[in-house]
C-alpha cells in the first residue's frame, strides 16, 4: 500500500500516474484540510512556460509536461509576451531555441495597438510566443483527482498526520486522526509542510531517521484588478524581464505580481502592506499603463524550494519506505504531470526510462551528507 501525504499537484499527480499504472486500489491519499488546493495548488497565476527556471534540465523536465497538460485540454493557448533589453532579449531568444519554443519578435508600435497593457512600456523589445498560455489553477488540480479516483485511489480530507509505524528499520504504516493506515511506502508530498511533516514523523532528536532537507517556503503576493471595459480575456500573458514583474488576464479580472519572495513559516500568510506599494513602484516603472489599476484582492500563497532550486523527487536513504515529493516551488502547476510520472515510476520500481537524468538530479540524497550530498539540507 502507498500513502500519500497531500492532495495538492504533486500528491494528485502521483496518484494518477500510479492509477494508470494499475496501481490505483493500493493508493490511499490524504489531505489535512478539508477541501485540497487550499494553498499553493489554488492559489497560483496558472501561467504556461517551460522557461520559467534557469536551469535548463528543469526547463526540459517542464516542457514534457506542458505538452500533456495541452493533450488533456488544460492549457488556453494565449501566448506571451516578454518585454526587454538587449541583452535579455538574446538570452530569452537563445533558450527558446535550445528548448523549440517558437518566438517572433514585434514591433513595439503593433505591440501596444494590439494590447492595452503595452502602451507606454519602458523595455525596448517584445518577444511574442504563440504556445505559451494559461491553466485553471483548481481546474488542473481537479483533473489529477479526478484520475486518481478514476483508477481506484482513495481520497481522505480533513486527515492529519500523527507518528510513521517502523518495523526493523522500514516504514510499515502512518498513523493519522482517522486510524492507522497500513503502508510499504508513505509518500511526503505536503508542499512547504514538507520538512515539518518529516521531521514530526520522523523525529528531529540526534540520531533520529528523518529531518528535513533545507527546504525554504517564501511568500508571494498575487494581486487582482477589475480589466476594465473593452479588454479582452484572450489577450496574451505580458512579462517585463528587467522588472520582473508580469501581468495576465483572468476572465474579466488581472493578475498583477511582482515576484516577491520572502522567507515565510509554513502556514496561511497574511498580505503584506508594503508588498503592494513595491509592486505599485515597478508597474509604474515598467508598465505604467497597467500601474494605476484598483486592486480589489489578493491571493498569497507559498512556494517552497530546496537550496539548489531542483525538485526533491525520491526515496529517503536513511529510512526505506519513505518518499519525497516536495520543492515544486512557483513551477509546480506546469512541472505536475511529468512530477507525477517521474514519481510514479520510482515508486512502481520500473526501468529507467526517459526521465531517468531528472531522477538523479532530483534525488533527495543529494541534500543529505552522509549519503554523497554536499550538507545543504543539514
Amino acid at each position: 500500500m502507498i500513502v500519500i501525504v497531500g492532495a495538492g499537484y504533486a500528491g494528485a499527480a502521483t496518484a494518477a500516474a500510479l492509477g494508470r499504472r494499475g496501481l490505483g486500489s493500493r493508493v490511499t491519499l490524504i489531505e489535512a484540510e478539508t477541501t485540497p488546493g487550499r494553498y499553493a495548488s489554488g492559489l497560483n497565476a496558472g501561467l504556461v512556460s517551460p522557461l520559467f527556471e534557469k536551469d535548463e534540465a528543469m526547463a526540459a523536465f517542464a516542457a514534457s509536461s506542458i505538452a500533456r497538460l495541452k493533450a488533456a485540454g488544460l492549457v488556453r493557448a494565449c501566448g506571451s509576451i516578454r518585454l526587454a533589453d538587449d541583452a535579455a532579449a538574446a538570452e530569452f531568444l537563445a533558450r527558446a531555441e535550445r528548448h523549440n519554443l517558437p518566438v517572433q519578435e514585434i514591433g513595439r508600435a503593433e505591440a501596444a495597438a494590439g494590447h492595452p497593457f503595452l502602451k507606454g512600456a519602458r523595455a525596448p523589445r517584445a518577444l511574442f510566443s504563440p504556445d505559451e498560455g494559461t491553466l485553471n489553477p483548481r481546474e488542473l488540480l481537479a483533473w489529477h483527482l479526478e484520475q486518481a479516483t478514476m483508477y481506484g485511489a482513495r481520497l481522505m480530507a480533513g486527515v492529519r498526520t500523527e507518528r510513521l509505524e517502523i518495523r526493523s528499520g522500514h516504514v510499515t504504516g502512518l498513523q493519522t486522526s482517522a486510524g492507522l493506515l497500513p503502508a510499504t511506502v508513505v509518500v511526503n508530498a505536503a508542499g512547504a509542510w514538507a520538512s515539518p511533516v518529516a521531521e514530526e514523523l520522523g523525529g528531529v532528536r540526534a540520531g533520529g531517521p528523518l529531518t528535513g532537507l533545507g527546504l525554504v517556503s517564501y511568500r508571494r503576493h498575487i494581486y487582482v484588478a477589475p480589466a476594465g471595459a473593452g479588454i479582452a480575456a484572450s489577450l496574451p500573458w505580458v512579462w517585463d524581464l528587467d522588472g520582473n514583474i508580469y501581468v495576465r488576464m483572468d476572465g474579466d479580472t488581472m493578475l498583477l505580481c511582482w515576484c516577491d519572495e520572502t522567507v515565510h513559516p509554513p502556514g496561511e500568510p497574511d498580505a503584506d502592506p508594503d508588498a503592494a506599494i513595491e509592486m505599485r513602484r515597478r508597474f509604474a516603472a515598467a508598465l505604467p499603463a497597467v500601474a494605476s489599476a484598483i486592486v480589489d484582492g489578493v491571493r498569497v500563497c507559498l512556494r517552497t524550494f530546496a537550496p539548489d532550486r531542483r525538485y526533491v523527487i525520491g526515496s529517503d536513504p536513511r529510512l526505506p519506505g519513505f518518499f519525497w515529493i516536495a520543492g515544486l516551488g512557483g513551477t509546480g502547476a506546469t512541472a505536475s504531470a511529468a512530477v507525477g510520472e517521474l514519481a510514479a515510476e520510482l515508486l512502481s520500481g520500473e526501468a529507467p526510462g526517459p526521465r531517468s537524468m531528472s531522477a538523479t538530479l532530483f534525488d533527495p540524497a543529494r541534500l543529505i551528507p552522509d549519503n554523497g550530498g554536499n550538507g545543504v539540507g543539514s
